[in-house]
């Protein structure tokens, strides 16, 4: 017996102090043991925190909820959330706010005035339910009977909708099942590699995509929005570089207009020797530090490249069509990254244009290195 209080009351300390820490400050009641009972005519009034492995809550709490046990019921009605976890969890009393559990089998017949989330195993909200919220439900087999004022959402591998749901349905499933007495005032919206067997009502919009669908799009918005945060950042690096070094930055865009031949050949040049320098470095064990930071100025270096060749070819483009000599950074900037970033995406010759352009970006930025050390050179002398 005390083992068993010892395992619940260290489920029930990690369950609260990862998840619900902000509400144990305010709980006046804690039970644990074997079996934990608030009867008919008992009034909690605060929150309630309990540990067991057999919980009844036929009573009134005023408060939260936060049970932990193998079989937790609460005929009870609830002022607060209910939050619990355990092999088996009924609920049918009324719940004033929000329910979030977590068990094998959840079954749900009471009123709900808030949302309720579920992850189990099998989940049941009978006909007698009553959420006023929305339904997130992640679980195996899912029956929704009640009523639900609000959405459904969630992953699922069997769904039968056979009650009346006012708001949109989005879930992902293996099976979905409409009964004939189920109405969606909403649309249907649902991913799944069979089609649903729709007899109830569905009265907004019927749309089924399969997971290949799914992930296809997914894809193209993840890579899309990795662009473009690409393209911010090298946009905000670039005139930041511009602010801190204008002459340099104005140095490197004239090697490249004045000589493009020359930062091609320089840049093919520094691409492969410098890692070949790094690895000669790494042998000798005494210079792993050097090799450390040549190696990350190099990838910086082959980083910031783009910028200078990206503000060239905006400068160039707009003087080409504008007739005018100056042209604000910003929009040269930006004209030639966006260019750049349409180019090297075109398949097949895409990956040969980025290449190019960090040769050429990389070649500009050796030669503004070495006229630099060559004029403070000639300065010292």
């Amino acid at each position: 017996m005390k083992t068993k209080k010892i395992i619940w009351g260290i489920v029930l300390y990690l369950f609260i102090s990862i998840f619900f820490f902000g509400t144990i400050a305010q709980a006046t009641e804690i039970r644990t043991g074997d079996y934990t009972f608030v009867s008919k005519d008992q009034v909690l009034e605060d929150d309630f925190i309990t540990a067991a492995n057999n919980i009844d809550i036929d009573g009134i709490v005023s408060g939260d909820v936060i049970a932990a046990g193998r079989k937790i019921n609460i005929p009870g009605n609830v002022s607060g959330d209910v939050i619990a976890v355990g092999q088996i969890i009924n609920i049918s009393g009324i719940v004033r706010d929000d329910i979030r559990v977590a068990g094998a089998d959840v079954t749900l017949s009471g009123t709900v005035m808030s949302d309720v989330i579920v992850f189990a195993g099998n989940v049941d909200f009978r006909g007698e339910s009553s959420i006023e919220g929305d339904v997130i439900v992640y679980g195996g087999t899912v029956k929704i009977n009640g009523k639900v004022k609000k959405k459904v959402r969630g992953e699922v591998g069997n769904l039968e909708i056979g009650g009346g749901i006012e708001g949109n349905v989005n879930v992902s499933c293996e099976n979905l099942t409409l009964s004939e007495k189920s109405v969606i005032a909403g649309d249907l919206n649902y991913t799944s590699d069979k089609e649903a067997q729709i007899q109830g009502k569905v009265k907004g919009q019927t749309t089924h995509k399969t997971p290949q669908q799914v992930r296809k799009t997914a894809n193209v918005k993840g890579i899309l929005i990795g662009k473009i945060i690409s393209l911010a950042s090298l946009i905000i690096i670039g005139l930041i570089l511009m602010y801190l070094f204008p002459k340099k930055s104005n140095q490197v865009v004239d090697n490249l207009q004045k000589k493009s031949l020359l930062s091609l050949g320089i840049g093919f040049v520094l691409l492969f020797l410098v890692p070949i320098i790094c690895i000669l470095l790494f042998i000798t064990i005494i210079g792993v530090p050097l090799a450390l930071i040549t190696l990350c100025i190099y990838i910086i270096v082959i980083y910031i490249s783009k910028i200078f060749v990206g503000l060239y070819l905006g400068k160039r483009t707009l003087v080409y069509f504008t007739k005018k000599q100056d042209i604000p950074t910003v929009q040269s900037l930006f004209l030639g990254l966006v260019l750049i970033l349409i180019v090297i995406n075109i398949p097949f010759i895409g990956g040969i244009i980025n290449f190019i352009v960090i040769l050429l970006g990389l070649g500009a930025l050796g030669i503004a290195q070495k006229e630099l050390f060559r004029r403070k050179k000639e300065l010292n002398t």
